[in-house]
C-alpha cells in the first residue's frame, strides 16, 4: 500500500499531476476537503476524487483546449488544472467547523482521510487538499506516506488562472502558502512544501509531465523501505556529514552479510587540529586543484578509515559503500583489505584509473544510480 499525498501552490498542476498518476498507477484520488463534514466515517461513497474518474483527463483537455495558451504540445497542462476551491471549500457543517476552528477541523478531516485509507488498506490511494502542516503531520506518522510537491513559474500560474487582479492572485497566493495569523499558528502550503519528498516542475504540457512522472517513479516501493544498497549508501551519506575536511566530504561503510561492520569519514587523523580548523596545510593551500598533491594532504580518505576500523578478517567477501568513486590510493587498500564489491554514490576522478584497478582486481563495482535510477541515495531532512 501506497498513500501519495500532493502539495503546491494554485494553479501549478495539482490536479493534472494526480489525473496521470491515476492513469500511470491506478491510484484512488480523494481530496481532504471531502471529508471536512459530519460524514467523514463513511468517506467518499465512490473511492475517487469527483471529476477524476478514468478517461475523464482527455475529455477536460478536448473541451477546454480552444480556451487555454498554447504550451510546449498540443495538450496544454492548465486544461486539466481547473479552479480550484477556496481554502474553506466544505460542506456546510464541515464550513461552520472551520470558521469555529481553522485548525482543527483541518486536522481531523485529515485524521478522517487517513482512518479511510487504512480501513482500506489493499488500494493505493493519492490524496489532494493538503492546505497546512499539520495535515501532512497526520498522513507522516505512517511510513506508507510520501508527499509529491508540484510547483511552477508564477507567471505560468497566472496565465493559466486567466487573473485579470494580479493583486487579488497574489493575495490568496501569499494565503495560502504562508498562512494568517486567524490560523493560530497552522503553517501553510510553504512549509509542506519543504517536508516532500520529491518536486516535480508543472511548466510544460501534458506529455512533458506525464514523462517526469514515469522517471519519478513516486510508487517504487524502495521510497517507502529501501533496498539494502539505499539504506547503507544512506548511511554511508550519514557518516559523511562528520568529515572535518575543507574540500570535500565523504562517507563510507564496510558491510558484510547486510550487516554494518564498520563507519569512516574524511578528515585529519586523530591527533591532529581538524582540517576545517585549518589542521592540513594543503587543504588550505586555494592554489592546490582537487585531487592534486594528495601526498600532501594531512586527512585520511573515509575509505581508508572505515577500511582500517574493521580490520582484514572482517572486510573479507564484504561490500564498500561510499558517496563518491574511491581513489586509486584506496582502491588498492580496498582490494588488499578482501573488499568483493564496491557500491559508490557520485563519481569523483574518473581518469585516476580507480575503476579499472578494481574491476581488474574481480571486484563487482557498480552506480548506485544505475541500479536505483528514481530512488536518492541521501537522507531526506525535513525543515520546520
Amino acid at each position: 500500500m501506497v498513500v501519495v499525498g500532493i502539495v503546491g501552490p494554485q494553479k501549478s498542476g495539482k490536479k493534472a499531476v494526480a489525473a496521470a498518476l491515476q492513469e500511470l498507477h491506478g491510484l484512488t484520488i480523494l481530496n481532504l476537503g471531502e471529508f471536512a463534514s459530519t460524514e467523514v466515517e463513511s468517506g467518499p461513497q465512490n473511492g475517487e476524487f469527483r471529476g477524476f474518474k478514468k478517461g475523464v483527463c482527455s475529455e477536460i483537455v478536448e473541451q477546454n483546449a480552444s480556451n487555454l495558451a498554447p504550451a510546449e504540445d498540443s495538450t496544454s497542462l492548465a486544461t486539466v488544472e481547473t479552479s480550484e476551491s477556496p481554502a474553506t471549500d466544505a460542506p456546510a457543517a464541515g464550513a461552520a467547523a472551520a470558521a469555529e476552528s481553522p485548525t482543527t477541523a483541518t486536522t481531523a478531516a485529515a485524521i478522517a482521510a487517513m482512518d479511510h485509507c487504512m480501513r482500506n488498506w489493499q488500494k493505493d490511494f493519492l490524496v489532494l487538499g493538503f492546505k497546512t502542516l499539520e495535515q501532512v503531520n497526520v498522513f507522516r506518522k505512517r511510513p506508507l506516506f510520501l508527499l509529491l510537491a508540484v510547483d511552477a513559474p508564477i507567471l505560468t500560474r497566472l496565465q493559466r488562472a486567466a487573473a485579470s487582479d494580479v493583486s487579488a492572485f497574489l493575495a490568496r497566493e501569499d494565503k495560502l502558502m504562508f498562512g494568517t495569523d486567524a490560523e493560530k499558528g497552522g503553517k501553510g502550503i510553504y512549509a509542506c512544501m519543504r517536508q516532500a519528498d520529491a518536486i516535480i516542475l508543472g511548466d510544460g504540457g501534458l506529455s512533458s509531465l506525464e514523462e517526469k512522472l514515469r522517471s519519478l517513479d513516486i510508487v517504487n516501493p524502495e521510497r517507502r523501505r529501501p533496498s539494502w544498497d539505499a539504506y547503507f549508501i544512506r548511511l554511508a551519506s550519514l557518516a559523511a556529514s562528520r568529515a572535518n575536511c575543507l574540500k570535500r566530504r565523504v562517507g563510507a561503510l564496510v558491510v558484510r552479510s547486510n550487516r554494518l561492520v564498520s563507519t569512516g569519514y574524511n578528515g585529519t587523523h586523530s591527533a591532529a587540529t581538524n582540517c576545517l580548523d585549518g589542521g592540513c596545510e594543503r587543504c588550505k593551500d586555494p592554489t592546490i586543484r582537487a585531487g592534486k598533491q594528495l601526498e600532501a594532504c594531512s586527512c585520511i580518505h573515509a575509505e581508508a578509515n572505515a577500511l582500517l576500523e574493521a580490520g582484514r578478517e572482517r572486510c573479507l567477501g564484504g561490500t564498500l559503500y561510499v558517496t563518491c568513486l574511491p581513489c586509486l590510493g584506496c582502491a588498492k587498500l580496498t582490494i588488499q583489505a578482501g573488499i568483493k564489491c564496491v557500491v559508490y554514490a557520485e563519481a569523483y576522478d574518473t581518469k585516476s584509473g580507480s575503476l579499472e584497478l578494481l574491476r581488474n582486481a574481480g571486484l563487482e563495482v557498480y552506480r548506485f544510480a544505475d541500479r536505483h535510477p528514481s530512488i536518492p541515495h541521501s537522507i531526506a531532512t525535513y525543515a520546520d
